[in-house]
């Protein structure tokens, strides 16, 4: 848990030139995926932009190697956030909350910043709109209130166990929307201290922002009404910057279907184990980054189609492959899917269950809850998928129109379109300026 004693951030001002706009990303580091695309973006603009960036300790080597100021602010450590989403709890006690926006506002006294990106850093809906400051928020549509989600509840959750899948799910989506709004309490309730008012339930309170901004393609997350201020830009696609292990060549040479292996830093480990046997005993080779959370047991290691890294560079290995297994969460799922490889999805968390149920219903993959990732299941599913030409088809066809939406140009267009708002003592922004999006090309226009 974090103290509730603010921790202090560097008091020494930046000397930057007064002529760009002073743009500050704060993401909530508890997942490789917010860090990775507010990075991206970081990189894409930082020559011209004054880019600053704040996020836990642990990443300042990360952010420093890109040449970008780094400041280090509180965040959850990763194991207490994946406990708590695990188990349905409230993200955010009234102690961290009023610890992050305090270490907020200090920083922001400190950098004067004319923009804050953040990515799930909740706590900035309220330290950024009381400093006034305007707040981008990056977050996936799959969150929106203007989005029909399809819910699951995770295998995690105490009450699955007891009640088992179909009653705890009738309960829970009787109980949404008590559920949601206990989730955000403590974040509503700080913003009244400030004298803010409150947001709502956990989908307004998680897409909330001055503007929202969704790193994802609308026909794969249909929204509507959506607000002038929300946006789809696209995916916001990254990878490792790890060369490519002595042994690819190998795989490269053996000509047989590969399929890339990844549960991600918030995916369940246990898992890797019935995945990698299964795959061990088929005529294809598995190729496996673990995000350093799995050690191969003996009959693994043993095995001469599997091979295995910590880090790999994901885009360039899932383009030569045939199948992509991972938690469902948005980065894995999006560089598959760009690659016109289908899903196995195995979810953790809510987060991951909502995007697998909308890919399993618009047919580009599969999802296998934990309870059912036994051998012959998975085994079945994984030869499906492999000789499913239907499947194949529609995969082909959305990683095409992913391919037409070029996320790091339409926010360098959105930035742009802010910088009149800012120079204009931040008034609202046009409706010309506005990015829109032409829903018969499926392509951002100016």
């Amino acid at each position: 848990m974090l103290k509730t004693t603010p921790t202090q951030v560097s008091q020494i001002k930046i000397s930057m030139g007064e002529k760009k706009l002073k743009i500050l990303f704060i993401p909530e580091v508890v997942t490789d995926a917010h860090l990775y695309r507010t990075l991206t973006l970081a990189q894409s603009i930082k020559t011209k932009y004054n880019v600053i960036f704040a996020a836990s300790e642990y990443v300042r080597e990360i952010i420093e190697k890109e040449s970008i100021p780094f400041f280090s602010i509180p965040t959850m450590k990763r194991e207490e956030f994946l406990f708590r989403l695990d188990k349905g709890k409230p993200i955010y006690t009234m102690d961290i909350l009023k610890n992050y926006v305090t270490s907020e506002l200090l920083l922001f006294d400190n950098v004067s910043p004319d923009i804050v990106i953040g990515d799930f850093r909740l706590s900035l809906s309220i330290s950024c709109e009381h400093w006034g400051v305007p707040y981008v928020n990056i977050v996936n549509a799959h969150w929106s209130p203007f989005y029909k989600q399809i819910f699951s509840l995770p295998d995690t959750i105490d009450i699955k166990k007891v009640l088992g899948d179909r009653i705890s799910t009738s309960l829970f989506l009787l109980l949404k929307p008590i559920i949601f709004r206990t989730q955000v309490k403590a974040i509503n309730e700080l913003r009244k201290q400030f004298g803010l008012s409150g947001i709502g339930e956990l989908r307004e309170v998680y897409t909330y922002g001055t503007y929202t901004l969704y790193p994802d393609v609308p026909s794969l997350f249909p929204t509507r009404q959506l607000p002038k201020n929300h946006m789809f830009i696209g995916p916001i696609m990254y990878q490792s910057p790890t060369p490519m292990p002595e042994w690819w060549e190998k795989c490269i040479s053996a000509k047989k279907t590969l399929i890339y292996i990844s549960l991600g830093s918030s995916g369940d480990p246990s898992l890797y184990h019935s995945i990698l046997t299964t795959i061990k005993n088929l005529p294809v080779i598995g190729i496996v980054s673990t995000s350093n959370k799995y050690q191969p047991e003996p009959d693994i290691k043993e095995a001469e189609n599997i091979f295995i890294a910590n880090y790999l560079p994901a885009m360039d290995i899932i383009k030569e492959s045939s199948l992509v297994i991972c938690n469902g969460g948005s980065g894995t799922v999006y560089q598959a899917l760009s690659c016109g490889v289908p899903v196995i999805g195995l979810p953790r968390n809510m987060d991951q269950y909502l995007i697998m149920n909308q890919l399993e219903k618009s047919n580009y993959g599969k999802l296998i809850r934990k309870g059912d990732c036994y051998k012959k299941n998975l085994r079945e599913t994984i030869i499906t998928l492999l000789e499913d030409k239907k499947i194949k088809e529609n995969v082909y066809r959305i990683s095409k129109e992913i391919k037409r939406y070029d996320a790091i140009k339409n926010f360098g267009i959105f930035l742009k379109s802010l910088e009149h708002t800012i120079s204009s003592d931040r008034q609202e922004i046009k409706d010309q300026d506005l990015l829109t999006l032409n829903k018969d090309e499926g392509e951002y226009v100016v």
